[in-house]
């Protein structure tokens, strides 16, 4: 590593951030000797922060990916984004946004993690459309506060700039002093070159006069001792200002931090030169970190699977045919021989045939969209901007807004006709599975957090180390697999004899003796402990003797088809009312109860409703119906032929007058009757 000044000249030097072990070279290509088909620990030291103001993040989401990939940025705060929603995207390059919005219009207020901090999301409040924050567990340290803030213009009313401001100050006091806090902003204020009365606040070098917005700015700071990180650094004009429009210039964006982790910026800077906007100019912070940070790249070698419905897929099948023609003529005295034969075999043609992956995943592809066309015309626009930022010419300025709008139009009907294929796809889906693959995959790129490693102690203090996660898995599952619940001893009963060879209780001990089990989770494997109580999962006998249990318990509850229906371990139960499913319901819980079954606290237990019309042009009110199984179940009957939906603790969800069957309810013969109910235990 480049153990310089703490000052740089400029921040791209401080692009190779990550190193692998405490040996540094001068070269990542000297480790050609080694084994790529292992994990390997790689170590952040710095945080490279950026705020920007985009104007507006509509088509410019896939060109700011590659500015923040080139950059080396982590996170970016970014306002003004114009989007409407409170949702998470992957905007590709291994960065997820995520923003809220209420008008497309204006305002609008998200925040950039790349693929080292998108895991380790732990909360998401979302305020306002000029507030988010996310709070981030960092391995073995303090939690982070990422704050994205947009103020309201000059032209905003009075009121507008207070309501701001309170929620800006409700905000920081909600987050718990031993959380670190880190804001990326454009605040819209002027502080002045330098400030006498907030001197913790400001650190001496700004640009302009103060007026009254940036008095609200350092009054803030003040109040919450925080200081503005960029005002800390002695930098040229050029790197301190951060808006420029019509030879005005002005320095409004900002990144501010707690007063007593001021130590730890080691850089603070505005970079110009990026054509993505023409006015806000992207400011970058150097955050070094008290321990480096450990992240994992996985180099295990991977079967391509993906490829098993192409050619070589057909082929694979045909080679396992094979097999298995000459196999089954062969007389195995183990059924377990049998199989791991197989699973050799399969698994190695699967390697020959299909190929492998090696190295390390890569980072998130470029969407079709992103050809050729496309950056060639968003380079175009990026040397007319430095040509125009250089000569100062008008004729210059009209040849970039030029290829700006071409840019612009460029990127919509690239997406437009890359969009045609997917919609084509959709509408010529051959099955209703394949459609809810797709929903499920837009559904999932959506989301907040998609997979989070952190939990929380017995004592509720959040978890970040490896091994302490490990350990409260291991304890919680070894207590909850090994617990007993108080119940009565079941009557003897008479053995049945029949043409299967008798099976003895010591046979069926010594299947569950020693038996031990691990927890998987993000944070790695646990220790090994010993399950010594319930049926275990994969075992040969557990049907067989979760039948033999449930006929036992439920002897004395007769109910005919379809009133009852068992099926594995789900137990469907349906009544003509709502009161006779819920004292059917008790009584089937206080058998099984009786004897140590119960379900697990907090266990959410769907429950189904089904309406059925008895005329042709009925319609009904709708109602509510309610059961009492461990908390209260909101669900709506519906009119127009729909079903209503609802699970314990949720709200009711409306559903199309479609069945799970894909016929609509008219269409299916009707009993004369009521209403049908079922309850899925």
């Amino acid at each position: 590593m480049n153990k310089g000044n703490n000052t740089r000249a400029y921040p791209v030097s401080d692009a190779n951030a990550i190193y692998k072990t405490n040996t540094t070279r001068a070269s990542p290509r000297s480790d050609e000797n080694l084994d790529k088909n292992k994990n390997s620990h790689l170590y952040i030291n710095k945080i490279r922060l950026a705020t920007w103001n985009l104007g507006s993040l509509t088509g410019r989401s896939q060109e700011l990916s590659k500015i923040l990939q080139r950059r080396n940025i982590n996170i970016c705060c970014l306002q003004e984004t114009k989007w409407k929603g409170s949702k998470s995207k992957d905007i590709g390059n291994d960065y997820q946004v995520i923003y809220y919005g209420i008008d497309n219009r204006r305002n609008g207020v998200a925040i950039v993690l790349d693929n080292n901090f998108k895991t380790r999301i732990i909360n998401i409040t979302r305020k306002s459309d000029h507030l988010i924050a996310v709070k981030l567990a960092l391995d073995n340290k303090q939690i982070t506060n990422i704050i994205s803030a947009y103020a309201p213009q000059m032209g905003c009313t009075e009121s507008e700039r207070e309501q701001f401001w309170e929620d800006f100050d409700d905000m920081i006091h909600n987050i718990p002093p031993n959380e670190y806090k880190i804001i990326g902003g454009d605040l819209n204020g002027h502080v002045s070159t330098e400030n006498t009365v907030h001197r913790s606040a400001h650190g001496g070098f700004g640009v302009g006069e103060i007026n009254k917005q940036g008095e609200e700015i350092l009054n803030f700071a003040s109040r919450h001792a925080l200081t503005l990180i960029n005002t800390n650094f002695q930098k040229k004009l050029e790197h301190l200002i951060t808006y420029k429009c019509a030879g005005r210039t002005s320095q409004i964006d900002f990144i501010i931090s707690d007063l007593a982790h001021k130590q730890k910026f080691k850089d603070c800077k505005v970079i110009p030169g990026e054509a993505l906007t023409s006015q806000h100019r992207i400011l970058v912070a150097i955050y070094k970190l008290p321990k480096p940070l450990k992240t994992m790249a996985n180099k295990t070698s991977r079967t391509k699977w993906k490829d098993l419905n192409g050619p070589k897929g057909q082929l694979l099948c045909d080679v396992i045919n094979e097999y298995l023609k000459a196999d089954i003529e062969l007389d195995y005295t183990c059924a377990d021989d049998m199989w791991s034969k197989f699973e050799v075999h399969g698994r190695t043609k699967a390697v020959e045939i299909l190929g492998i992956s090696k190295g390390p995943l890569k980072n998130g592809r470029d969407p079709s969209w992103w050809n050729g066309t496309v950056k060639e015309s968003l380079a175009n626009k990026k040397e007319l901007f430095k040509k125009w930022q250089m000569s100062h010419l008008d004729i210059d300025k009209d040849m970039y807004k030029d290829a700006k709008k071409h840019a612009k139009r460029c990127v919509a009907s690239e997406r437009a006709r890359s969009n045609e294929t997917f919609y084509h796809n959709l509408e010529n889906a051959k099955t209703a599975n394949d459609v809810l693959k797709i929903a499920k995959c837009r559904n999932r790129a959506t989301m907040d957090m998609k997979g989070n490693k952190y939990i929380k102690s017995k004592d509720q203090k959040l978890l970040t180390d490896d091994t302490h996660i490990k350990e409260r898995w291991f304890e919680y599952y070894k207590q909850l697999l090994n617990e007993e619940f108080p119940n009565e001893d079941p009557v003897p009963c008479k053995p049945t004899f029949g043409p299967i060879p008798e099976i003895t209780t010591m046979e069926v001990r010594d299947m569950y003796n020693n038996v031990s089990t691990r927890v998987r989770s993000l944070a790695g494997l646990s220790k090994a402990f010993e399950v010594r109580v319930g049926v275990h999962q994969g075992s040969a006998l557990s049907p067989l003797l979760f039948n033999l249990v449930m006929d036992f318990l439920t002897k004395d509850i007769p109910a005919p088809l379809p009133w009852t229906i068992l099926y594995a371990d789900d137990i469907v139960l349906a009544d003509d009312s709502a009161q006779q499913l819920q004292d059917r319901l008790n009584t089937w819980t206080q058998a099984l109860e009786k004897y140590g079954l119960r379900k697990p606290a907090g266990h959410s237990t769907p429950w189904r409703f089904v309406l059925e019309k008895t005329r042709q042009n009925a319609s009904y009110e709708p109602k509510e119906g309610r059961l009492d199984r461990g908390g209260s179940l909101p669900c709506v009957w519906t009119s127009e032929d729909r079903m209503g939906l609802g699970e314990l603790d949720r709200e009711p969800v409306a559903h199309t007058p479609q069945n799970e069957f894909g016929r609509k309810p008219q269409d299916e013969p009707h009993a004369d009757g009521v209403v049908g109910f079922e309850a899925w235990l």
